[in-house]
């Protein structure tokens, strides 16, 4: 019988009645994720149905794999059509492009307790929709046992066994990739670590080049009682090879992260130069190209890797996402190394017609040293932690770097030589290298050829004669020190800029629509400064102003919010649209309203300067209450008229009370497809001397 899961804190009288091909499996205690997953190994459900409090079942809503099986009843009925449920579970549900499952092979070899780093760090995945699929090799039935012992407490793992030890590392990767049920397979060796990130980046890299067939991230080897890390020198992978200290907050300490290069002619002649640790093939792709080669009792990797290059395109994860042990017992690859270079050449042999070649003449040195064209990249890079100024640094020192530190810009620093004490909060955004050569142009060439990620790269010389827009760095600094629910402050932009380059901290402003509060708190921060909370908001909206509210709380701000609309007339409003009327028509809801004079009273300030982004209402505002204008300086405005003659008619009375355009901006695609009539003007300030 096929068993569906029935959660519920008390057993009700009678359950629903289910179709018979089904049972249900009743559970009324508090079950561990490990208890529930013992169960799951044992049940195999194929629904989850649960009624009552489930407060004590977050853990089911953490796992794609569980959370689409899952569904909370909001009454008892006396039957339920479950089988729409198991199908879509079973033959593809509708969000599985969106939460796709990540495949993590991996052969163990009398592993013994060094099994407990790879599934630690399997735990420790920020993206839960994976499972591992473990092939065991071992020559007696220990490492066999402990993984049984292992799967009983993630109902994510499965475990095999040969029925008799084998030895081909091949065999036992396509044996566990033919089991495996997810759109990506992902090798784990049984004795390493990952990234707790390094999943969340695979799939982000996925959906940005949906063209990718294969992945892999940039690498450490670490001796594993010291942790220190193993570097191969400024000369590997045939000279494309680089390294460079980067900080690990999960050691704590500076590592060694290796990246093999691009691969091309050169590189391709052997595995030392081709993409090591972690790599991983979409499922559909590994199957297209044969998986791995059973026959093949170690140079698998190469040989897929060869094919992998052939047929598919490649993708870089600028990160070190794989932590690779050098065992002080032997690392198996470097016990069969012979061999290893005997398949090595001969696989190599045998592709070599679909090749490319290197070109005669070629020089065996390391890519820095020549200022010669490179081959080209042919494959794709993805940074998780992108930023835009790659800063190199010859002759670092904290003073110089602590400058870098507060440009306000996006950046990461990497520095040829050593790195100079630094606080521990600094060092995420540094990287360093001591290079062996005294050659300042080819330091630079090591930096810019393999390793900054940055859309401008620099040297700390060039980055003092670049202009540096002052006003976007200062608004991103602010940005950093604020917080916002609901919202990002990619939103209003064009009017936060404009509130930087104009306000000096001594205004005292009234900010007309403030919706969540992206240029609301930029205002407040800037008047903040001076010790400055002249700052009124209008919010007509109750559930955004509720919002507005939350977001000025969690900054620890005092600025005042009021919850209306200015206006003499009563108001009713639908979606954005606010009209004038003395009744709630169909459809809408009664606006709240509070005249100029009312304001004034209420919060005793006299305004010197206006932020307006209330959706054309100012013409309406202006015409009723023109003295809004007396003492005012600066209106800073979003220009979304929908007729053009209330924005004529704005403009005069503004020019006629000395007011003169100080500025202005286009408005957005959006803008433009919309057809807003000041697009061209969409943004503008205007000021009285």
């Amino acid at each position: 019988m096929q068993n569906i899961f029935f959660i519920s804190p008390e057993k009700p009288v009678t359950y629903p009645v289910i179709d018979k091909h089904y049972e249900w499996y009743p559970i009324h205690n508090k079950l561990s994720f490990e208890e529930f997953s013992e169960l799951w190994h044992k049940k195999q459900p194929y629904a989850i149905y649960s009624y009552g409090d489930m407060s004590q079942w977050n853990y089911l809503s953490h796992i794609f794999n569980v959370r689409k099986r899952w569904v909370q009843l909001q009454s008892l009925p006396k039957e339920i059509d479950v089988i729409p449920n198991v199908f879509s579970a079973m033959m593809g549900h509708r969000f599985d492009s969106d939460h796709p499952l990540i495949s993590v092979i991996t052969s163990t070899f009398h592993s013994k307790e060094k099994i407990m780093r790879p599934w630690n760090s399997l735990k420790s995945q920020t993206y839960t929709n994976w499972e591992w699929v473990v092939w065991d090799d071992s020559k007696d039935n220990l490492t066999y046992g402990d993984l049984l012992e292992m799967k009983k407490k993630d109902l994510r793992m499965r475990v095999y066994k040969a029925p008799e030890p084998n030895g081909s590392i091949g065999e036992m990767k396509r044996l566990a990739a033919g089991v495996s049920y997810g759109s990506f397979i992902l090798e784990l060796d049984h004795d390493d670590e990952l990234h707790p990130e390094l999943f969340q980046w695979l799939i982000d890299a996925s959906k940005k080049y949906t063209e990718a067939n294969f992945f892999y991230c940039s690498n450490a080897e670490l001796f594993e009682k010291s942790l220190k890390s193993h570097s191969y020198g400024d000369f590997f992978a045939y000279g494309y090879g680089s390294n460079i200290n980067v900080w690990s907050e999960k050691y704590n300490q500076w590592i060694t992260q290796h990246d093999n290069g691009p691969v091309n002619a050169v590189t391709i002649r052997h595995l030392i130069g081709l993409p090591n640790h972690v790599r991983v093939w979409r499922t559909s792709f590994y199957d297209k190209i044969g998986k791995h080669n059973p026959r093949l009792t170690v140079s698998d990797d190469y040989d897929l890797l060869v094919r992998t290059y052939i047929h598919g395109k490649l993708c870089h994860i600028r990160k070190c996402g794989y932590f690779q042990y050098r065992n002080e017992d032997g690392n198996f690859t470097f016990i069969r190394n012979s061999l290893i270079q005997h398949n090595v050449k001969h696989l190599y042999e045998h592709y070599k017609s679909q090749l490319p070649m290197i070109p005669e003449g070629h020089v065996f040195q390391p890519y820095w040293k020549s200022d010669e064209g490179q081959y080209p990249i042919t494959y794709l890079t993805y940074d998780p932690e992108p930023h835009e100024y790659s800063i190199i640094m010859l002759d670092a020192n904290k003073e110089k770097i602590e400058h870098i530190m507060n440009l306000g810009i996006s950046f990461h620093i990497y520095i040829v030589g050593p790195c100079p004490e630094i606080p521990v909060e600094w060092r995420k955004k540094v990287s360093w290298w001591c290079l062996g050569t005294e050659d300042n142009s080819q330091k630079i060439r090591y930096i810019k050829r393999g390793i900054a990620t940055g859309s401008i790269i620099l040297t700390e010389d060039e980055l003092d004669q670049i202009k540096i827009d002052k006003p976007l760095v200062e608004l991103k600094k602010i940005h950093s020190k604020l917080k916002l629910k609901y919202g990002t402050f990619d939103d209003e932009f064009p009017e936060q800029l404009m509130a930087i380059k104009y306000l000096t901290g001594n205004e005292k402003v009234l900010e007309l629509g403030g919706n969540i509060g992206r240029n609301s708190l930029v205002i407040a921060y800037i008047l903040a400064q001076k010790g400055n909370n002249s700052l009124v908001t209008l919010e007509c909206d109750t559930g955004i102003s509720e919002k507005l509210k939350e977001n000025r709380k969690i900054n620890s701000m005092q600025f005042h919010i009021e919850n209306s609309a200015l206006s003499q007339r009563k108001l009713i409003q639908k979606g954005w649209n606010t009209i004038i009327s003395d009744v709630v028509l169909e459809g809408y809801k009664s606006v709240n309203t509070i005249t100029l004079y009312e304001l004034r009273e209420k919060y005793k300030i006299t305004f010197d300067t206006l932020i307006i982004d209330c959706e054309g209402a100012f013409y309406y505002i202006l015409k009723d209450m023109p003295d809004i204008l007396n003492n005012i300086k600066l209106i800073i405005t979003e220009n979304d008229y929908r007729n053009a003659e209330h924005k004529n008619y704005i403009d005069t009375i503004l020019k006629e009370n000395n007011f003169y355009v100080d500025y202005f901006e286009k408005g957005s695609q959006e803008a433009l497809d919309l057809k807003f009539p000041c697009y061209i003007n969409f943004y503008e300030v205007w000021k009285r001397d």
